[in-house]
């Protein structure tokens, strides 16, 4: 792991998570939905959960969270902050 390598965490970047070009128009109310918000929003809490112990130990720590709606928002001809 991370911290037997280096025996700390000095930083948490947490950009994962997915979805498609047609998302809005083809997402299932009941599936896609709950699906888009385990992934996407409950795995970012999970993996700021994991790090926080840690980085409270060290006094020190930052977790920084990424979007990938933008690409999306670009290919479909809309304006970023449309």
């Amino acid at each position: 792991s991370t911290l037997d390598a280096y025996k700390r965490i000095d930083i948490l970047f947490n950009n994962a998570g997915f979805g498609c070009l047609d998302w809005l128009e083809e997402l299932e109310p009941e599936h896609g939905v709950q699906e888009l918000v385990q992934v996407n929003l409950t795995g970012l809490i999970w993996m700021a959960q994991a790090v926080l112990p840690v980085m409270l130990r060290q006094r020190s720590g930052r977790l920084r969270a990424g979007a990938g709606f933008r690409r999306s928002r670009l290919l479909r001809g809309l304006p970023p902050s449309a």
